[in-house]
């Protein structure tokens, strides 16, 4: 009881996420594991691009990344399968909308996305739909499902080459002599 109430003590003195536990067998200082918004923001940081100067795609792109690091910290926590496949599910119809509408986007702008870029897209996207179905029936874990999701499809397409859109200014002026 008495181990207890020191350990209490020292976390208030110093704080939630950090506890020093040399009051209690002079064994070293340990830190709390990270939280779930910490883990997510740190995976976010490390697979999305730089930006492209489109908000719309910018944000699209954050969205995607926040999306996966949340997949990805699920399934660290072990949170209900149900809502794991949900989110999966999510991610994939919020990739697809975007691969797509980035094309269509890019296009307006006077900028054309290499076809091998499309191309790896399509594949990917695939792959990501035979991985789901296979999950569904028990031939793949879900475990493997979401590292494939998270660690090859989303980053895949956030790290593939995207040409930089041509300065608004002049987008702008393409629009008008077009329509």
């Amino acid at each position: 009881m008495m181990l207890a109430a020191i350990a209490i003590h020292c976390m208030r003195r110093i704080g939630r996420r950090r506890l020093h536990l040399e009051a209690l067998d002079g064994l070293p200082s340990t830190q709390a594991p990270p939280s779930r918004l910490a883990l997510t923001t740190r995976y976010v940081q490390a697979i999305l691009p730089p930006r492209l100067g489109r908000q719309d795609v910018d944000r699209q792109h954050r969205s995607l990344a926040s999306l996966a690091a949340t997949l990805r910290v699920c399934l660290q926590h072990n949170d209900d399968a149900a809502e794991i496949q949900a989110l999966v599910q999510e991610l994939l119809d919020a990739l697809q909308s975007h691969v797509d509408g980035e094309i269509l986007l890019l296009r307006r702008l006077g900028v054309e996305r290499a076809g091998e870029a499309i191309a790896a897209d399509d594949e990917r996207m695939a792959q990501a739909r035979r991985h789901a179905a296979d999950y569904l029936m028990g031939t793949r874990t879900l475990e493997q499902l979401v590292e494939f999701v998270t660690g090859d499809l989303v980053p895949g397409h956030l790290r593939a080459s995207h040409s930089a859109p041509a300065p608004m200014e002049e987008a702008l002026q393409r629009l008008r002599h077009a329509g």
